[in-house]
């Protein structure tokens, strides 16, 4: 299955039907960002977006 990662691969099954599997880079989303260690609670972000609303 390595080879899978990096190049096309041809299964044939014992009835003569071929199958390839096709690595595929799957892009990644602009807001796909590794997460922060923080000490704010919901309490203080619920308050923060109650404060900019008024």
């Amino acid at each position: 299955m390595d080879m899978v990662q990096t190049e096309e691969v041809i299964i044939r099954r014992r009835d003569g039907k071929s199958f390839a599997i096709i690595p595929k880079t799957i892009p990644n989303s602009a807001f796909d960002v590794a997460g922060i260690k923080t000490q704010t609670t919901k309490k203080d972000i619920l308050a923060a977006i109650s404060k900019s609303r008024k």
